[in-house]
């Protein structure tokens, strides 16, 4: 019988409840980068959209019409995106607090 298998089972439960909130942790921060970072590229895409079409128009009219356009837009895909990720950062914390709770209600010490 090894050492491992003398340790009583309770005692090893908080810390197997540890480590797989720890390897949820690490997945959901994995997700929240690549939010961040899909956003970022797509931001910087519209901009060089934006300023592609910009440079092309012939009125200030056109550019006024235009930046308002993009400003819009731009609000509109940042709330979002920050909606998204924001409850990326929620589902993290729950997560994060995960094992606390389960050696608070539900593990013996």
């Amino acid at each position: 019988m090894s050492n491992v298998e003398l340790f009583p089972r309770y005692r090893m439960e908080p810390h197997e409840a540890a480590l797989a909130s720890a390897n949820t942790i690490a997945a959901t921060l994995h997700t929240i980068a690549s939010a961040h970072v899909d956003y970022t590229r797509k931001a910087i895409q519209d901009g060089t959209d934006f300023w592609t079409r910009l440079t092309s128009l012939q009125s200030p009219e056109q550019a006024v019409g235009l930046q308002s356009e993009f400003a819009q837009n731009s609000y509109q895909a940042f709330i979002v995106e920050m909606k998204r990720i924001s409850e990326l950062y929620v589902d993290l914390l729950e997560h994060t607090f995960e094992p606390f709770g389960t050696m608070a209600h539900g593990s013996k010490f």
